[in-house]
C-alpha cells in the first residue's frame, strides 16, 4: 500500500510539471483557443457582465426555450456555451496550484491503485505502462471527445486537451509502472 501511495504522489507531481510544461512554455498553450480583437473581446464582456448576474454555464439559445423556438435560434446561431464568473477573479491564484497538484496526485493514487490491483496478469514494464495508458485513455475518450459530439464545440480545444491528457497519461504510466507491480 506504501508504494501505491508514493506511486501515485509521484505520478501527480509529474502530472503537475507536465501541466506546467505543456500550459505555460511550450507552445501548446494557446492553440486549441481561437482569439478576439481587443474591441470585440471588451464589448463582448460587457455585454455578458450586464446581462449575467450569477455564475454557472449557460446555452445559447437558451434550452428552455419552447423546442421550435430553441430550433430557430439554433439554426439561426449563434450557438454558445458560456462559463461565467461575473465578478470577475485573479487570471492564476495561487490556490488554483494547490487544488490543481491535489487533483493530479488523486489521479495518479487512483491509477498507481487500478494498476496495484491488476498487477498480477502483468509480465513487466510494457504491459504495466501500456495498461495506465489505456486507463488515461479510457478517461479521455470518455471527457474530452464528448464536447464536439454532443454540445457542438468546434474541436480544436478538445484536440488540445486531449493530447495533454494523453502524453501526461503517458507520462504518469512510466512513472507507475516502474514502482508498482505485483512484488512492490
Amino acid at each position: 500500500m506504501k508504494n501505491v501511495l508514493i506511486a501515485g504522489i509521484l505520478a501527480g507531481v509529474a502530472l503537475f510539471v507536465w501541466g506546467a510544461l505543456f500550459w505555460a512554455v511550450l507552445p501548446t498553450a494557446n492553440l486549441g483557443f481561437a482569439s478576439l480583437d481587443a474591441d470585440t473581446s471588451a464589448e463582448l464582456g460587457r455585454a455578458v457582465q450586464t446581462s449575467v448576474t450569477e455564475a454557472g454555464t449557460y446555452l445559447l439559445p437558451d434550452a428552455e426555450l419552447p423546442f421550435e423556438e430553441y430550433q430557430n435560434r439554433h439554426l439561426d446561431g449563434p450557438v454558445a456555451m458560456l462559463f461565467v464568473q461575473p465578478g470577475g477573479m485573479q487570471a492564476m491564484p495561487p490556490s488554483t496550484f494547490g487544488k490543481g497538484l491535489l487533483h493530479f496526485v488523486l489521479v495518479g493514487i487512483l491509477a498507481a491503485a487500478l494498476l496495484k490491483m491488476t498487477s498480477p496478469a502483468f509480465t513487466g514494464f510494457a504491459q504495466r505502462f501500456l495498461f495506465v495508458v489505456l486507463c488515461f485513455g479510457l478517461a479521455v475518450a470518455l471527457t474530452d471527445l464528448n464536447g464536439p459530439i454532443w454540445w457542438h464545440n468546434p474541436p480544436a480545444f478538445h484536440a488540445v486537451t486531449a493530447l495533454f491528457h494523453l502524453s501526461g497519461g503517458a507520462l504518469a504510466a512510466a512513472v507507475l509502472a516502474f514502482f508498482v507491480s505485483d512484488n512492490a
